[in-house]
């Protein structure tokens, strides 16, 4: 990345200096530009961030940004498009690898996070009776972080399985090949498509046979069922037939996005002096990230500040009387912004 442009910084002129003194044309003057570059690189911040809670305790959590904010009910019984607190899947030009959720339950949390696995934004969302949004499927590159006493296993580029849907569901084995019990709802079971008469929103590591947090029975009557790590209260380790939501006084679901470029490696300072009208040699700077592609680069300049300096005088005679020139050093910040 290159620019050899530097900014005209006006001469400051001397209303008199003797009376026989010719007045100089700025642009007769040689002077020195000293450009401190400073660089910041950043992205475009599309979306707000997740809660403290999460960018506090979450190393990758900062890389996020909020696309749902889903305040969770004791009765959601969503038989139509949910209002959510936040719902940012309208937002134009979103480009995203990874998915993640965080669940907020009074005083217990968790985070997961995985590889894209939707098409649209929309299928992000909860899987309200006619959505069509369902999903029973593997998921990869699984990280997990959780509160202390959550029951979670902490782990980093696991597999996984989703079960979402707002369907009624048995507890049949629906996926062959990660195990699981056929006598309980557990991380593997078997939904029962078009029937929109229940709702299943859970995440699992099936690895560790073990449900990471499950929300169900929200296209029904009754009161959901809601819980983070497996369920010990009944049968079911994925909280169904639970109908607890209602002793919880926090319940939130944050859905997230990756904001789909993160830099590890900040470019250094870069100081370059050049007099009026000399040849400039390209500024470059490098960047590393650790997802995304750099497409390209924007340059912004603050308010220049001037003082005096004489790296750059020159002598004139106009009519046979001798003046010195003053010029003048400044100093301004460059702000780098990388998009995607």
């Amino acid at each position: 990345m290159a620019n050899s442009r530097l900014q005209q910084i006006p001469i400051f002129k001397k209303k008199s200096m003797k009376k026989n003194y010719y007045s100089l044309k700025s642009n007769r003057f040689l002077f020195l530009i000293l450009g401190l570059f400073h660089f910041q690189s950043m992205i475009f911040a599309q979306l707000p961030l997740p809660p403290v809670l999460a960018t506090s305790n979450v190393p990758e959590a900062s890389q996020y940004g909020v696309m749902y904010q889903f305040d969770i009910p004791t009765n959601g019984n969503f038989s139509s498009a949910i209002a959510y607190a936040v719902n940012n899947s309208t937002v134009s030009a979103l480009s995203y690898n990874r998915v993640a959720y965080f669940m907020q339950l009074d005083g217990k949390w968790v985070w997961v996070s995985m590889n894209k696995f939707n098409t649209t934004n929309a299928e992000l969302g909860i899987p309200y009776g006619g959505s069509g949004i369902a999903f029973q499927q593997q998921v990869t590159n699984m990280n997990v972080f959780s509160s202390a006493g959550s029951g979670v296993t902490n782990t980093l580029s696991a597999s996984g399985n989703i079960e979402m849907w707002p369907d009624c569901y048995g507890t049949g084995l629906g996926l062959g090949v990660i195990g699981g019990n056929a006598g309980t709802f557990d991380f593997n079971d078997t939904r029962s498509s078009g029937s929109n008469c229940h709702g299943s929103f859970q995440i699992h590591n099936f690895g560790a046979s073990q449900t990471i947090f499950g929300y169900n029975s929200f296209t029904n009557g009754s009161n959901d069922d809601l819980g983070i790590g497996n369920n010990t209260l009944n049968s079911h380790p994925d909280w169904t037939f639970m109908n607890n939501a209602g002793t919880y006084t926090t319940k939130t679901l944050y859905i997230c996005v990756d904001q789909g470029l993160f830099i590890s490696t900040q470019p250094s300072s870069i100081a370059v002096s050049a007099c009026k009208n000399a040849t400039v040699a390209p500024v470059s700077v490098s960047v590393t990230i650790n997802t995304g592609t750099v497409t390209g680069y924007t340059w912004y300049s603050n308010t220049i500040s001037s003082r005096r300096n004489s790296s750059c005088n020159k002598s004139f005679f106009f009519n046979n009387k001798f003046l010195h020139a003053f010029n003048y050093r400044s100093s301004y910040i460059i702000l780098l912004l990388f998009y995607y």
